[in-house]
């Protein structure tokens, strides 16, 4: 923060989110606050052991706040933007909570959620760019959007871009056709998911598990790997460069030469 924060009370900090820029403060913690409903704009602050749990606060803007063992339990947070913003502060106890949580059309940028919780969030439209996400949880998490009418049921809409997601987990997750270009998802888990025509080239697999993982038709082009198996990892068509197709070959105990 640019300057020393204000001390704010919970009923303070809703008054003044109520009336336009909130900056360089401090607030919480608060516990059992009766769910709130407002567009909050916040810049170089601090919340503290805040419980945001059924918050609607879709189209709030974040920018270098700093969320310590927050909760955001089935709040709806969609089409909100979150800058620079901390949701870990090094203590195990610290992360952050958001599972059940409204996220579609969300975009967190250059933010550290390492260690948060996104369990069967909804997040059609999520973004993650450049993002410090360490063993964050997003198993379950719904990525997806009814279409009435058409071939199809429902589309699949995400991005990860340039983050590090090293040990995080996408077991049972859907995302077919998403963009998650340049990220670090070593030792990730991806049990039953579904990343069929997603586009991962420039990333890094190595030591992944993924039990029932389907990469049909996804581009692998510039991606680093050391153990994707098609004897329980669905390759149809998988898009990969010479070299790595050796690999490949590698892991069901064929040698080219």
């Amino acid at each position: 923060m640019s300057k020393d924060p204000e001390q704010l009370t919970v009923d303070q900090f809703l008054k003044r989110a109520g009336g336009g820029m909130v900056e360089d403060f401090a607030v919480g913690p608060g516990h059992e606050m009766d769910a709130a409903e407002l567009q909050v704009n916040a810049r170089n602050g601090r919340c503290i052991d805040m419980d945001f749990s059924q918050w609607v606060l879709a189209g709030s803007h974040f920018e270098q706040v700093e969320f310590e063992a927050c909760r955001f339990r089935a709040s709806d947070l969609s089409d909100c933007r979150f800058e620079r913003c901390t949701f870990f502060t090094g203590d195990a106890s610290s992360n952050c909570d958001f599972s059940f949580a409204d996220l579609r059309e969300t975009v967190f940028d250059r933010c550290d959620l390492t260690t948060a919780v996104f369990i069967r969030t909804r997040a059609y439209g999520l973004e993650l760019r450049q993002c410090q996400a360490q063993g964050t949880e997003f198993n379950e998490t719904d990525f997806s959007l009814a279409v009435p009418g058409g071939q199809r049921s429902e589309v699949c809409r995400a991005t990860f871009d340039g983050c590090n997601l090293s040990y995080a987990d996408f077991s049972a997750t859907n995302l077919t056709g998403c963009q998650l270009t340049d990220n670090r998802l070593i030792h990730s888990l991806w049990h039953n998911a579904v990343l069929e025509r997603a586009n991962l080239a420039g990333s890094t697999l190595d030591n992944i598990e993924g039990k029932g993982l389907v990469l049909r038709g996804a581009d692998l082009r510039g991606c680093r790997f050391n153990n994707l198996d098609a004897r329980h990892i669905d390759l149809t068509d998988v898009q990969v460069e010479l070299e790595q197709g050796l690999t490949l070959l590698q892991t069901l105990g064929i040698r080219v030469s």
